[in-house]
């Protein structure tokens, strides 16, 4: 194997090619850009350095182009040449796009991670009230505010979530807790179903039906069989119906979706 072609069977060796010609035609489409600009009599701003500007943020612009926003096909190489020298004519737009398109990157990498931490939260919430169903009489009341004011957090922040298959799996979780806590309710049903009615006034406010529904149905079959229960949730209906107007705020920052 001669030293020529040792070299050109290097790793990474096409690539650097294809790159130094993406940045030349880019570097010919900014003085395209130029020279137009100039006959066209509305020639790019910068005075002396409107010709190094063009020929960088041509170049430049070829890269973002070919590379980043459209992924061009480098293999066939007359459609790479004319796409990259079109970008670097075009560099203001394409270098726009080219913006545009982290700053989206950014947002949808910030509501990705939003959607983990909200999908782990309606998770936990899930063990928080397992822990409960063995729990004595005492514990439950002194435990049960807590889990359900979690569990309310967990609401308001599972509303954020973008993604259809998180957002699915969190209701899921959720709804198995709200199950979860009816079952232990009546161990301090003076503590557990205020707390209840709650959690089913703020996933109504919040417009997570399905959650509400399953509240308020577990509310239902637990008054429909306790009177004592059946008098706390009528109290408690009254005390809390101030929360099905209140504006809901949540933890976190709503991102585009």
């Amino acid at each position: 194997m001669s030293k020529e072609t040792a070299k050109e069977s290097e790793p990474g060796t096409e690539q650097r090619r294809t790159i130094v010609i993406v940045l030349i035609a880019g570097t010919a489409g900014g003085f395209a850009s130029w020279a137009y600009g100039w006959i066209s009599g509305n020639p790019v701003a910068g005075g002396f350095w409107s010709l190094p500007l063009s020929l960088f943020f041509g170049a430049f612009a070829a890269g973002v182009g070919v590379f980043v926003l459209a992924n061009t096909d480098t293999s066939a190489f007359g459609r790479l040449v004319f796409f990259a020298a079109l970008c670097g004519f075009s560099w203001k737009p394409v270098l726009d796009a080219g913006t545009a398109f982290v700053k989206q990157s950014i947002t949808e990498q910030a509501q990705h991670q939003s959607d983990l931490a909200a999908s782990d939260e309606a998770e936990q919430i899930v063990g928080l009230a397992a822990a409960l169903t063995n729990a004595s009489s005492e514990v439950v009341a002194q435990q049960f505010q807590s889990v359900a004011a979690s569990l309310t957090d967990a609401l308001e922040s599972a509303s954020t979530i973008s993604d259809p298959k998180m957002s699915k799996q969190a209701q899921s979780n959720l709804t198995t807790a709200v199950r979860t806590l009816a079952l232990v309710a009546p161990k301090a049903p003076s503590i557990t179903i205020p707390e209840l009615q709650k959690v089913s006034a703020t996933a109504e406010a919040i417009g997570d039906k399905k959650t509400s529904l399953v509240t308020s149905a577990s509310l239902n079959l637990l008054a429909s069989t306790n009177k004592e229960i059946a008098s706390v949730r009528t109290a408690a209906i009254a005390t809390n119906a101030v929360i099905r107007t209140r504006p809901v705020v949540t933890k976190r920052l709503l991102m585009p979706r």
